[in-house]
């Protein structure tokens, strides 16, 4: 089989740095921030439709960590000898990009949005990434939107650090996944409402082919020397199990398949190797697991950002300051007063920094039995 050439570029760097990966450790859990961005018809009220309920998409979450970590008890978990537990989680965002606190769940009515006709962006997560978007270096975009059911899903494949590769060779517009919502609403009588079209499509996220590798034939490859080579998908029920190219039983109960949603419940060790070495080394992807959007504020825990600074600082109130009357000051090291703040604490607070203020300054943070310093360095 010949691959096209930048999915040849991108097996070579995966195969060296597989040799690297057996070196190091696997115990380290990945966590990836998701943002959810639902795109709804205009009047859809929360919970309604395609406009999914907090509920429904924190359950798909918690699902999602269920196929990935192959947890027991679960409709994840296996005991299929090559099954193997990826070490990698998922969380909705804590922290926005602007640093203020969410719940990681933007709801966007599509009337709102200008339609895009000018052909830019062709494919369903371009397009989708039109109406909202965050840095895909610190958060994993997820799109929920209603489409023909013929449709699931679809992902951004990684890139590999390699010349012809990095930058690539067909401009990135967008970077994530993106789900048919239609598939998640209440009374949907379907095989594909578990979830598993999203453990599917962050599959590919990773790195990860169909079990039927690029072209399908018993000659293509997933490059997973423990998935069972097949020619096809398998598509309809999970018995009986139809035959591998090898005579082995298929594993049709893959998430790289295209079985039902009941049918599946594992990755691979070689899977999962794939993806491990994916989350060490692939641009947008090693930067998730260091994601300030995966920072949690605690009920007394205040943020105060960029650091070092130049012209201003943004604080964000802990969960116990808001609503509260606050004082926030900036302060020389030698006591004398800069800037200020006296008001209400919503959201987010601002202060600017002096020009000519350079060097470590002190901020303080005053309200009902709460009184902090944060040191911020300005001007370097």
């Amino acid at each position: 089989m010949r691959l096209p050439t930048d999915l040849a570029k991108f097996e070579h760097w995966l195969k060296a740095k597989k040799a690297l990966h057996r070196t190091r450790t696997t115990a380290t859990i990945y966590k990836i921030p998701i943002v959810v961005h639902v795109i709804h018809d205009k009047g859809v009220t929360e919970g309604e439709k395609e406009n999914l309920s907090e509920a429904t998409i924190r359950r798909l979450i918690s699902n999602l960590n269920d196929d990935f970590r192959k947890r027991k008890n679960t409709l994840g978990y296996n005991t299929h000898p090559a099954g193997a537990d990826a070490r990698i989680e998922f969380q909705l965002a804590q922290i926005a990009p602007d640093g203020s606190p969410t719940n990681g769940i933007v709801r966007i009515d599509q009337s709102t949005v200008p339609p895009d006709t000018s052909g830019q962006y062709p494919s369903l997560v371009e397009s989708a990434a039109g109406y909202s978007y965050w840095s895909p270096e610190q958060y994993l975009n997820l799109w929920l939107y209603p489409v023909p059911k013929v449709l699931l899903g679809r992902a951004v494949f990684p890139e590999a650090d390699l010349p012809g590769i990095t930058p690539p060779e067909k401009e990135i517009k967008a970077d994530g996944v993106f789900i048919n919502s239609v598939l998640f609403q209440e009374g949907e009588d379907n095989h594909f409402n578990l979830g598993r079209t999203l453990t599917h499509e962050i599959g590919h996220f990773l790195g990860l082919f169909h079990t039927w590798g690029i072209t399908g034939g018993c000659d293509s490859d997933d490059f997973c020397e423990d998935t069972p080579p097949v020619a096809n998908a398998h598509g309809v029920g999970c018995d009986p199990k139809p035959t591998a190219c090898n005579g082995e039983p298929a594993m049709i109960e893959n998430y790289m398949d295209y079985s039902y949603d009941e049918c599946m419940n594992i990755f691979t060790h070689d899977q999962v190797a794939r993806m491990r070495i994916v989350m060490a080394n692939s641009p947008r992807r090693q930067t998730l697991a260091t994601s300030p959007g995966l920072i949690r504020l605690s009920t007394n825990q205040v943020k105060v950002y960029p650091n070092p600074a130049t012209n201003r600082v943004t604080i964000v109130p802990s969960a116990q300051l808001q609503g509260q009357q606050v004082q926030v000051g900036v302060y020389s090291m030698q006591g004398a007063l800069l800037s200020q703040y006296n008001g209400t604490a919503l959201g987010t607070i601002q202060i600017k920094i002096p020009a000519g203020a350079s060097g470590m300054v002190l901020v303080k943070i005053k309200g009902t039995a709460t009184n902090l310093v944060k040191k911020v360095l300005v001007g370097l």
